[in-house]
């Protein structure tokens, strides 16, 4: 093809038709750049093509992530909601006086004491943040959002060890160092069974449950480490609304984006 034109030039030189050549030359110009951004043009769609592909396949996997969060969310949220209320009865009860009491009384410490945490889906998001490739998601917004998830996170990370150390020191180690675990459970037949067993105790030993379920009531730490374990968990219940919040509307923001196909 480039001898096929260069003849054509040569020809017109030769015939001593100057400005022809010229207006030829400058349009074979023309014709090569034209097919040189045609050209860019292709390799440019390509790309974006192959860009958007993998864009749709990180959005896909992080709403997968972000789904499993939000139903994690509710549960735990339920769980900080049911503390709150055991730490709230817990204030308000005194010694127990009979097994049922006992039974009551530990089963509301368990339920407060029992620790559980939110661990994020987060494999999608640390690998798009970490891997550098958060530039392919074009939606500012779902970029802005996987961000301040990545922030509410941390407070809640926060907030969570911050109770922590609340616990430990006014409860955790102010009542088992004063009190029976589970006082009417046979723990090893229970654990090894897998069911919960009741063991017989002698008078001498429930009169000295009663007496420890007495002082754990009545303990100022104790009653100041419920109060705490109440407000404690009724934060952190806060962050987790605000970060349902938020996978919500990523998750909205994420399937009208997915309804944009190639």
């Amino acid at each position: 093809m480039i001898k096929f034109f260069r003849r054509i030039r040569q020809n017109l030189l030769n015939e001593g038709k100057t400005t022809k050549y010229f207006k030829y030359a400058i349009g074979e110009i023309l014709l090569v750049m034209i097919g040189i951004l045609m050209a860019l043009h292709v390799s440019n769609w390509n790309t974006s093509k192959k860009n958007r592909l993998i864009e749709q396949k990180f959005l896909k996997n992080l709403k997968t992530d972000l789904e499993v969060d939000l139903y994690n969310l509710d549960s735990l949220s339920k769980d900080r909601v049911s503390k709150t209320e055991s730490a709230f009865k817990l204030l308000k009860l005194p010694g127990a006086t009979s097994k049922k009491e006992l039974t009551t009384l530990d089963s509301l410490y368990m339920n407060v004491y029992g620790w559980t945490s939110f661990v994020p889906s987060s494999t999608t998001r640390q690998e798009l943040i970490s891997s550098g490739q958060l530039s392919l998601i074009q939606n500012d917004s779902i970029k802005t959002l996987i961000l301040v998830l990545n922030q509410e996170n941390d407070r809640i990370v926060g907030a969570r060890e911050h109770m922590r150390r609340e616990y430990e020191h006014y409860l955790y180690d102010r009542s088992f160092a004063n009190s029976t675990m589970f006082p009417l459970l046979d723990f090893e037949a229970s654990l090894k069974s897998g069911i919960t067993l009741d063991t017989t105790l002698t008078i001498e030993q429930v009169d000295l449950f009663y007496k420890e379920s007495e002082f754990i009531q009545k303990d100022r730490m104790i009653k100041n480490g419920l109060k705490l374990a109440a407000v404690n968990n009724m934060g952190i219940k806060s962050l987790y609304d605000k970060m349902k919040l938020h996978l919500k509307q990523l998750i909205r923001l994420i399937n009208e984006d997915l309804k944009n196909e190639l």
